[in-house]
């Protein structure tokens, strides 16, 4: 069975918060000892979003593409 809208709608809106509050982490801590686990556990969220956004629909999944190029930078990230 697939992925339904609502349910990828909500682990996205679930995530969300988190990544944020690592990416605050690592621009307030940029030499923290966890700094690189931040950013290993960012880039895995990021690649979760990526996938639940093919379920969410076109003009939705654009908008939470918008957010994760966002997170791209943020965290050093290259963009695909």
């Amino acid at each position: 069975m697939g992925i339904s809208r609502k349910d990828a709608l909500r682990q996205i809106k679930s995530i969300k918060p988190i990544i944020q509050g690592h990416l605050d982490k690592m621009r307030t801590a940029p030499f923290a000892i966890d700094y690189n686990h931040w950013r290993v556990e960012v880039e895995g969220w990021i690649r979760d979003v990526e996938f639940w956004a093919t379920h969410v629909g076109r003009r939705t999944q654009e908008e939470v593409m918008r957010d994760v190029k966002e997170w791209k930078n943020a965290a050093g990230l290259e963009d695909d």
